[in-house]
């Protein structure tokens, strides 16, 4: 009996030690597309490397971060009164996606403003993340840090990048985003004496 035990056991390990190499194999995949470019995975997320020839050497590689914005020009169009629409690589927060990634916005060639992603949150955390534009310069979207008493935010926001017609002018962020509930501050309750009131905010890293 203990015999079987012994096989048995090592047969669980050698299966182990191959999930195990799969697993690293699946981790650093790497797929070579059209226009040269290189799509590398490193855990859950992927790194899109726009490589180009150089003369005789090996290339240049330029990583695209998850959130690099791009445009491309809305097909069917007055060639006169070009449109385009925005767009980012990915870019997650908390491992979220943001619904409308691929088509965020549609600007014309005079068109200026920031683009941003929101996300709403709840007891369980992140739960909803869009990508929006707002119009103009001189009022970005609200992207401080909030607070709110003994509850965190329900709605947190950051800059994604500004953009100009179909070119970008500014790019703020850069990889995934990790945000975490933080207390802010904490203060004395007015009303009872001896009990603390903490007041909650999201703090952002990037990943």
């Amino acid at each position: 009996m203990s015999t079987n035990i012994s096989g048995l056991n090592a047969l669980v390990e050698r299966l182990q030690r191959k999930i195990e190499l799969l697993s690293d194999k699946i981790d650093s995949i790497a797929v070579t597309g059209g226009d040269n470019v290189l799509v590398n995975k490193i855990g859950n997320e992927f790194i899109i490397n726009s490589i180009t020839g150089g003369g005789g050497g090996g290339g240049i590689q330029t990583v695209v971060l998850p959130w690099h914005l791009q445009s491309r020009k809305v097909e069917d169009f007055d060639p006169e009164n070009p449109k385009y629409i925005w767009s980012t690589n990915g870019g997650m927060v908390n491992n979220l996606l943001p619904d409308n990634y691929s088509d965020i916005h549609e600007t014309g060639a005079d068109d200026e403003g920031y683009i941003y992603w929101e996300a709403k949150s709840n007891y369980a955390g992140i739960i909803d993340l869009t990508c929006k534009f707002k119009a103009g310069l001189d009022d970005p979207p609200q992207t401080e840090r909030m607070y709110e008493e003994e509850a965190l935010p329900t709605s947190v926001q950051g800059l994604v990048g500004y953009v100009v017609g179909a070119s970008v002018a500014t790019q703020f962020a850069g990889r995934n985003i990790k945000v975490t509930p933080d207390i802010a501050y904490t203060i004395n309750d007015e009303d009872s004496i001896g009990r603390k009131l903490n007041y909650l905010t999201w703090n952002f890293e990037e990943q």
